[in-house]
């Protein structure tokens, strides 16, 4: 008995083996660029999403820019996420990028960078996509395009119907000026857009990750989060 349960031992641990070389063997098989990645994973299926818990905070002064992790599954069990940082009530998309393959492991460890900054909660995919489709459509409606990294086609296809997310639909613009703005040119286009008295706007930092420290860089390879205008800043 004792030799049969070593075998099976041993048998376990060289298909754990097998797995382990497959799953990697399919992940140096994808694409090597964002534009490629992206291309792969929205043939995939979703995996999970995440979004920030300071999202339900709808009674700040100072409204939240809150992250949003939505993710697609690749063969071999890697994910690759899109991270978006979300100003839902003037910018829309202010900065996101698109991961490397990662396992579930190294996932999990990116999150925990981020819920140093924000705490992140789990949350449906629908959820994810309409905290993103919201905040996009309200400021494509101000004239401010998603940061030039973020992938639309990551989200898609656009559900039929989105749900009603905190802050979806207020009714007055409000930028709150961040370290990397154009604070000018954005308010010079919400004059535009809205009248000079149709809007409130703070001009502070808003103590958000850096975004380059998580892996999202200036590779030029991405694909473009919309067409028209450029993002504003």
């Amino acid at each position: 008995m004792a030799t049969d349960r070593a075998r099976q031992k041993k048998a376990e641990k060289h298909k754990k083996k097998r797995e382990q070389a497959r799953r990697q063997q399919a992940i140096t098989a994808l694409p090597t660029t964002t534009a490629g990645l992206v291309r792969e994973a929205v043939t995939r299926p979703f995996g999970p999403a995440w979004v920030a818990s300071s999202i339900h905070e709808v009674d700040s002064a100072v409204p939240a820019l809150v992250h949003v992790v939505i993710t697609r599954r690749l063969s071999g069990g890697a994910l690759v996420a899109e991270i978006a940082l979300v100003d839902r009530t003037c910018l829309g998309v202010k900065n996101a990028f698109v991961t490397p393959p990662k396992s579930e492991a190294e996932l999990e460890a990116l999150l925990a960078q981020l819920s140093d900054h924000q705490p992140m909660e789990p949350c449906d995919v629908l959820f994810a996509q309409s905290v993103l489709f919201h905040a996009i459509d309200y400021a494509r409606a101000l004239g401010f395009a998603p940061h030039r990294d973020f992938s639309l086609a990551m989200l898609g296809p656009r559900p039929a119907a989105l749900l009603d997310t905190p802050l979806a639909r207020r009714p007055r613009p409000q930028y709150i000026g961040g370290p990397d703005d154009d604070g000018r040119a954005v308010l010079a286009r919400l004059g535009t857009a809205v009248g000079g008295d149709g809007f409130d706007y703070l001009m502070e930092a808003a103590g958000t990750v850096d975004f380059a420290a998580l892996g999202g860089g200036e590779d030029g390879d991405g694909e473009d989060g919309d067409e028209g205008d450029a993002p504003v800043p």
